[in-house]
């Protein structure tokens, strides 16, 4: 595996955005960044014309190469310097991601979510690769036709809304950061500006030790955007609340059960505080549907960050049901990271 990042492209408005994240992304990294269209009907250099049709060869793969040129002439128009290349696969877009997957630092695929039944049936490949993915692999959305997509509320504090992404074509130079300017109701740092600075926001489960790796992503990403985490764990209350009917009625009881979660999670997050000391922190426990809970809190941050088990080459790769609600209504990017 190398430091660069790959981007998957196929000339919607969705991989555009993805392909502008990326960009940010490697220039905050100083990685290369990689622009690799797949189509199974691609031809090899030098073969021969269609001789039923009189087109020459270098016409059949003209919206091919075509996807990737304007992506590559935006991208170098947009960040100057960035090193660019770029890659057109003869094979189906889920094998060769998963093979970019093996070879680089973090794969980038655009995202419609579930705004539409059409959009989980485009969505479907993404969501396989991501299930599968060897590298770290991020789903970037582009701002709808027509304004944000609804969002799922998980009460009060998740009612801001959420910030559009790039669309389509529109790939001009902004401030070096995952996804617009801050919200000053959300958590996080100030900018030269004074602006808050939106925050990277990781779901966090304590008693898990693959929490390492996706808490490594989360705080490496905010310590090179200068940017704050948001951990969030969600806890499941005991059984014996539940007993009592109406969570609302043993409070005692469910605060003894927060309270037990948040020495947790700062006992976890204690090291990577240690090792990111620029990193400003802010830990919640809210008890609920972490599916739910994480969309709300999603909307105003730069981006969201989940882990994902490998599974055992015998099983059928999967996502949870967690990582998939907030793969198809999260409006912010989303990282989801492998774990052993």
């Amino acid at each position: 595996m190398n430091a660069d990042i790959t981007v998957g492209l196929d000339g919607t408005p969705e991989s555009l955005a993805a392909a502008d994240w990326a960009a940010r992304e490697a220039r905050a990294r100083g990685a290369k960044l990689r622009l690799l269209h797949a189509w199974v009907l691609l031809e090899a250099e030098g073969a021969p014309g269609d001789s039923r049709t009189g087109i020459p060869e270098e016409d059949r793969n003209h919206w091919a190469k075509k996807t990737v040129t304007d992506a590559e002439h935006l991208l170098a128009e947009a960040y100057p310097g960035l090193p660019l290349s770029t890659e057109l696969v003869a094979a189906d877009p889920e094998s060769a991601l998963l093979d970019a997957a093996r070879e680089c630092a973090l794969l980038v695929l655009g995202s419609q979510g579930l705004g539409r039944t059409a959009s989980y049936l485009l969505g479907a490949v993404a969501l396989r690769v991501v299930a599968r993915s060897a590298a770290p692999a991020v789903l970037v959305r582009a701002e709808p036709a027509g304004g944000s997509a609804s969002v799922p509320q998980a009460g009060p504090a998740d009612a801001s809304a959420p910030s559009p992404g790039p669309g389509a074509g529109d790939l001009s130079a902004r401030p070096d950061d995952l996804s617009g300017p801050g919200d000053p109701d959300r958590p996080g740092g100030k900018d030269p500006t004074g602006r808050s600075t939106p925050a990277v926001l990781v779901g966090v489960s304590p008693y898990e030790p693959a929490a390492a790796e996706v808490l490594d992503f989360a705080f490496a990403t905010a310590d090179r955007h200068s940017a704050p985490v948001h951990a969030v764990h969600v806890r499941q209350l005991p059984v014996p609340i539940y007993a009592q009917g109406d969570p609302a009625v043993a409070p005692a009881l469910v605060e003894k059960a927060l309270n037990g979660s948040r020495e947790q999670l700062r006992t976890v997050l204690a090291p990577w505080r240690d090792r990111y000391p620029r990193v400003p922190v802010r830990e919640t426990v809210r008890p609920g549907s972490a599916a739910r809970i994480l969309v709300g809190e999603s909307a105003g941050a730069r981006l969201l960050v989940v882990g994902r088990g490998r599974h055992p080459a015998r099983l059928r790769p999967r996502l949870g049901h967690v990582v998939q609600a907030v793969a198809h209504h999260a409006p912010c990017p989303l990282a989801v990271v492998p774990h052993d």
